[in-house]
């Protein structure tokens, strides 16, 4: 559970943000439904794992209520090689604006900053591969590969096409009164630990990362931002940030690609 609190300089009240909130998470050390806990191997560790949670955010304009619910399996393919499955991952935001703050959203020109104040819900999959050559107690380098592929919405996107569900006035599908993103979103993190003395390595790591959006409006909230996001306009309009990743759909979709070198003692 986390909870925290901060003010502004000359606001005059104690707290000027309130922020609080958990998470619960039951692991069974087993399969469960749909699988047959008997059909799979003990040496693969599978474990079915259950998280819930909740954050509770309140500032002198706006309340933001964010729950999220997930459901997965992971399991060991052997010593190095790890896979975590989550078919299930559903995310939903609630903003109650006072207008005065609904008034300052409308003069938003950034649709992305704008969108993270509105009502959406998050439905996607997602499946992790990790591979660890690191063997514990030896000076030996080693690699560590963990490669994320994440998708949102397609199933449910798919399901209203078929069967013709009437859309919003802003021309989308919606899941319980809700508008939902669509999207797809890979990426992949590298890293080569080279170590030449017991308590010296140096580390090299290379991250990329491609988040496309489909259906919503291209500035919809999806998921994290790759990178920090600074807000930036566009005299049309447009949704513009700092990140590439963040790329709207008017513009050729640019990957994020990162490399980072470091130097740890």
């Amino acid at each position: 559970m986390q909870a925290g609190g901060s003010t502004d300089e000359g606001s005059g009240a104690l707290f000027n943000t309130i922020e609080v909130g958990g998470n619960i998470t039951l692991t069974f050390p087993q399969f469960l439904l749909p699988l047959k806990p008997e059909r799979i191997s003990k040496s693969f560790k599978p474990r079915t794992i259950i998280t819930a949670g909740y954050n509770y955010q309140h500032r002198s304009d706006y309340d933001r209520h964010i729950s999220n619910i997930s459901f997965g399996y992971s399991w060991e393919q052997n010593k190095k090689i790890k896979h975590e499955l989550y078919p299930a991952e559903i995310t939903l935001v609630k903003v109650y604006p006072d207008p005065s703050f609904t008034e300052w959203l409308d003069t938003l020109q950034d649709k992305r900053l704008k969108n993270q104040y509105t009502d959406h819900l998050v439905a996607g999959l997602r499946y992790t591969f990790t591979y660890n050559s690191q063997v514990l107690g030896t000076t030996n380098n080693f690699i560590y590969i963990r490669a994320n592929f994440e998708t949102g919405g397609n199933l449910v996107y798919a399901i209203d096409e078929l069967f013709r569900a009437p859309k919003s006035d802003s021309g989308y599908y919606t899941l319980f009164g809700l508008p939902y993103a669509q999207f797809v979103r890979p990426d992949f993190d590298f890293r080569f630990y080279n170590k030449w003395r017991k308590n010296h390595s140096m580390v090299y790591r290379f991250t990329a990362g491609l988040e496309s959006l489909m259906q919503m409006d291209p500035c919809f909230p999806s998921k994290k931002p790759f990178l920090p996001v600074v807000p930036t306009t566009s005299g049309d309009g447009r949704c513009t940030t700092s990140d590439p990743a963040l790329t709207t759909m008017t513009q050729p979709q640019e990957p994020m690609v990162r490399l980072v070198i470091l130097n740890l003692s």
